[in-house]
């Protein structure tokens, strides 16, 4: 309710540096090539900004913004995997599943509203709409529209990753709540207004598929084939419920003027970070292009103007080419090895659902924005990553236990 108070999201920070702590003293920790290559990445980046520091007189508030954004989330996907066990991870699982069904109340109740009703109003006392319309972007009102199509896509994923089990390994045995939750799903982003929204959970459908088709289960490749069936009539319960935003939705994947704005966005954002971004050893100064450290520093707005929404681009550019073109490069191996990491627990009989949130992730570690808003995003990416790390020593751990290990016989009601 508050967006223009971003800083509550390091409210989070105080109980993942206990976690990392605990997990370090405790010994969780394993000696790892991934631990390794991190460690190593987090070296390189630590020592230019400081070297910025030194030759460009970076303000070290700006510097630790930077590199807060850049690493200290990092190690929830090195942790959290280690120390999350199988009944925890099937409580994650739950409670997204049931958490979609208030907001998609929510999400219908702020797409029927005007602009000018109370639930769609700021502390600030303004809607975030869609730009040259009266629509209003659902739930970004509360929580700006990043975050919360990442997270719509997550719970999504789960929702097609329980489909795909079979009904005694689900964490919901209900039939009815699997549905409702389902249906609530597919609204939370059918209603958002907002294009990401949509093409991130079409990722995790996708995921949805390939781990059917791996799977070789019938019974899971007719479920998917249900669900795009169903998918067309939601879309038409759409444009009853909410007809302005469907409408909007329409022009906006169809007219001539956003294809073309869509496609040099695609662009930007794909191949940007090795053609936008100026050449430069040293970079204009990690932190220099967050919002978070914009306040009290006016030179920090000269590097957000253009840079500020293609995040690879923005890390070249504050990085310098060297080091940013590092870690792009670090990020883009990442995120196609986790598909295929996904691809191989699937294969193996672990949890169907890391591979919708492989795909899910795939698209936005690659293209999305991860370090700018890294309290909001580049936490729930790494939140995602841990979740896949975790079902894959799992279902390792079992497979030499007893070859049909899939998840936990542990259900919930």
């Amino acid at each position: 309710m508050f967006p223009n108070f971003g800083l509550l999201y390091l409210a989070q920070d105080l109980p993942i540096a206990l976690a990392y702590l605990y997990a370090f003293r405790a010994g969780f920790v394993r000696r790892t090539p991934l631990l390794w290559g991190f460690l190593l990445l987090s070296a390189v980046v630590m020592l230019q900004a400081f070297t910025q520091m030194l030759v460009l007189g970076l303000p070290p508030l700006v510097t630790l913004v930077g590199l807060h954004h850049y690493i200290f989330y990092i190690p929830i996907m090195i942790i959290f995997p280690t120390v999350l066990n199988e009944f925890q991870r099937r409580k994650f699982i739950v409670w997204n599943m049931l958490l979609v069904i208030p907001t998609a109340v929510i999400a219908v109740m702020q797409s029927v509203s005007p602009k000018t009703a109370f639930i769609n109003l700021t502390a600030g006392g303004e809607a975030m709409g869609v730009s040259g319309s009266d629509v209003v972007r659902s739930t970004g009102t509360f929580n700006f529209t990043v975050p919360y199509g990442l997270w719509v896509a997550i719970a999504f994923s789960l929702v097609v990753g329980e489909w795909l089990q079979p009904k005694q390994l689900r964490v919901l045995q209900s039939n009815l709540v699997m549905i409702v939750s389902s249906v609530a799903g597919c609204l939370c982003f059918l209603v958002a207004g907002g294009r990401s929204v949509i093409l991130l959970s079409t990722c995790a459908l996708v995921g949805g598929m390939m781990a059917a088709v791996l799977k070789g289960s019938k019974r899971a490749l007719m479920t998917v084939a249900g669900g795009v069936i169903v998918m067309p009539m939601l879309v038409g319960l759409t444009a009853v419920i909410a007809p302005h935003e469907y409408d909007i939705l329409v022009l906006r994947f169809t007219g001539d003027r956003y294809v073309d704005e869509a496609q040099n966005r695609t662009a930007t954002i794909a191949v940007g970070f090795l053609t936008d971004a100026p050449v430069s050893l040293l970079g204009v100064g990690i932190g220099m292009g967050i919002d978070a450290a914009h306040l009290g520093d006016p030179q920090a707005l000269l590097y957000a103007y253009k840079y500020s929404e293609y995040d690879t681009t923005r890390i070249v550019t504050e990085a310098g080419t060297a080091t940013g073109l590092l870690y792009v490069g670090t990020r883009l191996f990442f995120s196609f090895g986790m598909i295929l990491l996904c691809i191989h627990v699937v294969r193996r009989g672990g949890p169907p659902h890391v591979l919708p949130l492989g795909t899910a992730m795939f698209a936005q570690c690659y293209m999305g924005d991860l370090t700018r808003l890294g309290t909001s995003t580049f936490s729930q990416v790494a939140l995602v990553y841990a979740f896949v790390l975790g079902a894959e020593i799992y279902s390792r751990e079992q497979s030499t236990v007893r070859p049909d290990g899939m998840f936990n016989r542990t259900r919930f009601a």
